[in-house]
């Protein structure tokens, strides 16, 4: 495999990236911020969420969805930290949070994709990768274990 083309990224720890029409939204880990970019990497605009922790993200159904381990030890506290894992959904353009539901283990995050209404989790307690219906509850449809040492990312 050969890259084709390389953008610096616009912020000091980016922790997820999904790609959309209106271009490559990324995860900031230590703002907590989304950086929506151009493929030149330009910075469209900055969207602010309630994230903490920010370790995956992904956008479906109309909504902007972030994985969130709960502590960051990268910034200040802020009020809305929870110091549990979560995943959000938020609005696209706002960030405001609509909804969030914990992760199905109860424990952290490191990836999260939308998959035809669905969203798929990676989970490391247990190592395992979840699939969840928001439509029903967050309900989990699937859930299968990995072996391996760590997981990673989705796509």
């Amino acid at each position: 495999m050969k890259a084709i083309k390389q953008i610096n990224p616009p912020c000091e720890m980016p922790n997820g990236l999904q790609w959309t029409d209106e271009g490559l939204f990324v995860m900031d880990q230590k703002t907590d911020n989304v950086y929506v970019v151009n493929e030149t990497g330009e910075v469209l605009r900055v969207i602010y969420t309630p994230t903490a922790n920010g370790s995956g993200i992904t956008v479906g159904g109309g909504f902007l969805w972030t994985a969130s381990n709960g502590e960051s030890a990268s910034r200040p506290k802020r009020s809305t930290d929870t110091g549990l894992g979560y995943i959000y959904k938020l609005d696209l353009q706002t960030g405001e949070a609509i909804d969030r539901f914990r992760t199905p283990d109860g424990g952290g995050i490191h990836g999260i994709e939308w998959d035809e209404g669905k969203i798929w989790i990676t989970a490391f307690n247990p190592l395992a990768i979840f699939l969840v219906d928001p439509s029903d509850k967050y309900k989990v449809v699937h859930k299968f274990r990995v072996q391996l040492p760590r997981l990673h990312g989705l796509a």
